[in-house]
């Protein structure tokens, strides 16, 4: 896949962006424009649908957290698949990002919402 649609969606009290697809340095900078300009104080960032992503895009997400660190905002992540959630050790910036499970975002209302 050589492209990255971006979802977005108000659930409760927080907008979950879904990327799709690959997150890399040609699509790191519309990925960071939409969890900063993400509506409400908690961005979930549902990573389970990204097939591929590098150090671009890493970084993308953790100027994006950063930008958004106002006193009650928190920017929390859904981890992808293992070729994605990986990197993240590789890196070293796990510890740098609130990963959170994939069940803040699943049930709602007693539907699933897949993005």
């Amino acid at each position: 896949m050589d492209y990255l649609t971006i979802g977005s969606k108000a659930i409760l009290d927080a907008t979950v962006i879904t990327p799709v697809g690959d997150l890399d340095m040609t699509s790191a900078d519309e990925f960071e424009e939409a969890i900063v300009k993400a509506d409400g104080d908690t961005v979930i960032v549902d990573l389970r649908h990204v097939e591929f992503i590098d150090s671009v895009g890493i970084m993308a997400l953790l100027r994006a957290t950063r930008t958004r660190s106002w006193p009650g905002s928190e920017v929390q992540v859904i981890p992808g698949p293992e070729c994605v959630d990986t990197l993240f050790d590789m890196t070293l910036t796990r510890s740098q990002i609130r990963f959170v499970d994939h069940t803040v975002v699943d049930l709602v209302n007693g539907e699933i919402w897949l993005g």
